[in-house]
């Protein structure tokens, strides 16, 4: 049963229908939009070694443009990547796509070492420009520290691209922790995906209530498992 036919039969079968009503709202508010971020845990390879392409989640982030390495001593936490900005061309960009389809580009962490870094982050649609969001990454000198940059924009894209253009005095410029959100009815990992749709008190036919804190669904089955007289109602 899908959660718009397994909504209805809530409605249908519940005598707390306002209730009820409040409880699918939440389900599909809770169920709209599944976040995650690129937090680089899965590099292979040891600090220092070069860095092209790596992909997490269904996500893959590709160096596109300037020198690029890996680092396993600093990240927020580590690890994390970083740009050579005392290469001949210390200007760099990094490419962002995802095989799960359409995007939000949420947020990133950013840390501009001994000097100032401009930067760029673009988002596009079938190669159209759907946003750009600039601004100037403010330099840190020990301890080094990051600090994030937040989406000022929300549209859905399919590729994001960030450019960097760092100071003569930045001598590295580290990215971690890339955050989105895909849009769609239900969260789709492998095996159950758990989600809270908060407190609900539910009143049943014989004036008991019943609590229902969190529902699960299975991706494999699409089967939603809750508690309480709701489970009961939508069973019959």
């Amino acid at each position: 049963m899908d959660l718009r036919a397994f909504s209805k039969k809530i409605l249908r079968t519940s005598s707390a229908g306002s209730a009820a009503s409040g409880f699918v709202l939440s389900l599909f508010a809770c169920a709209a939009l599944h976040a995650g971020q690129i937090d680089f845990s899965g590099l292979p390879g040891s600090d220092g070694d070069p860095f092209s392409n790596y992909t997490e989640n269904g996500f893959s982030v590709t160096a596109t443009s300037g020198s690029w390495y890996q680092s396993f001593s600093y990240g927020n936490p580590s690890p994390s990547i970083f740009l050579d900005a005392t290469a001949v061309n210390p200007d760099g960009s990094l490419t962002v796509t995802s095989s799960l389809g359409d995007f939000s580009f949420s947020q990133v962490d950013f840390s501009s070492n001994n000097g100032a870094t401009d930067y760029s982050i673009q988002g596009l649609l079938s190669s159209v420009q759907q946003f750009t969001q600039t601004g100037t990454e403010a330099a840190t000198n020990g301890p080094y520290t990051f600090s994030t940059v937040v989406s000022a924009n929300n549209a859905l894209i399919d590729t994001l691209v960030i450019s960097l253009t760092p100071s003569g005095q930045a001598f590295s410029f580290n990215v971690d922790n890339l955050a989105y959100s895909l849009p769609g009815d239900l969260p789709e990992p492998s095996g159950l995906a758990l989600f809270c749709v908060g407190s609900l008190a539910i009143g049943g036919r014989n004036g008991t209530r019943a609590g229902v804190l969190c529902s699960s669904v299975s991706a494999s089955t699409g089967l939603v498992v809750m508690s309480g007289s709701v489970a009961r109602a939508a069973a019959r």
